[in-house]
């Protein structure tokens, strides 16, 4: 699930739910990046 429709879906619990899951959210969502970025650019580094 994409982190801007993860944080539509629960901008209604609240601010302070919202800043105590910021880092949470913000981890999941770069590893999800990073799992993205190296699933396209690691088979040409590898060529």
């Amino acid at each position: 699930m994409p982190l801007s429709s993860y944080l539509y879906r629960h901008k209604n619990a609240g601010l302070y739910c919202l800043k105590s899951s910021n880092l949470l959210l913000l981890i999941f969502f770069l590893f999800d990046r990073i799992k993205e970025w190296l699933k396209f650019y690691l088979p040409q580094l590898l060529k």
